[in-house]
């Protein structure tokens, strides 16, 4: 191939690790303001010993409690800063990510079965909100119901969930809800592209700043 398809290249790969170095010091910025977590030993591969299954998701917390779902059982398990189990919150479904309020009052979850809420009880545990339904976003001229992988909050309380992450509907795009489950706009939709506002293949993981300012996806 001639010098200009090779320059083509080697642009591209720099604009890739580029790229990749941005998200990556960004991520850092986000976490820099919370309380460091304790490595565990095989936090990495499992949540915890005997879970099964989990996607390594999760979030955290302004009380510095970090909330990662385990696929096998169907739980929540919850850390403190000093990666120590704290309880575990059975959720009654597969899940593959989840999302706490700033102040921890509810609990967001993400997976097959779609989006759905936890709320804080007096005693600490968490029960269902069966009176929460996120309502369904338009999309290609067509009406859709939120199914995505994964989820995250912003100090509003307003939810964004990453959808078309190896679910069936395969609607790549970022949807923002209120705390009512309302849709306040959505945004990003798939393409054969790496340029902003575009998402290649499917989501894999979803962060926001507190402001709610800036989301970030990979």
């Amino acid at each position: 191939m001639g010098s200009g398809g090779t320059r083509t290249r080697t642009l591209a790969s720099r604009t890739h690790l580029v790229v990749a170095c941005l998200l990556a010091l960004t991520l850092a910025a986000l976490a820099a303001p919370r309380p460091a977590l304790a490595d565990t030993g095989g936090w990495a591969s499992h949540p915890w010993p005997g879970c099964l299954g989990g996607t390594n998701s999760g979030g955290w917390d302004d009380s510095g409690l970090v909330y990662v779902p385990c696929g096998n059982p169907s739980v929540i398990a919850v850390y403190d800063e000093s990666a120590h189990l704290v309880r575990t919150i059975p959720t009654g479904r597969f899940v593959t990510d989840a999302a706490p309020t700033r102040d921890g009052a509810f609990l967001y979850l993400a997976g097959p079965a779609g989006l759905t809420r936890m709320a804080r009880q007096p005693t600490g545990s968490y029960a269902p909100d069966t009176a929460w339904h996120p309502d369904s976003f338009q999309m290609w001229g067509s009406t859709w119901q939120p199914q995505g992988h994964y989820v995250a909050t912003d100090s509003a309380g307003n939810v964004y969930l990453a959808d078309g992450t190896w679910t069936q509907n395969i609607a790549h795009t970022v949807i923002k809800y209120d705390p009512a489950g309302h849709v306040v706009t959505r945004f990003g939709e798939w393409a054969n592209s790496w340029g902003t506002g575009t998402f290649y293949w499917a989501l894999a993981g979803l962060a926001v700043s507190g402001d709610g300012a800036t989301v970030y996806t990979v």
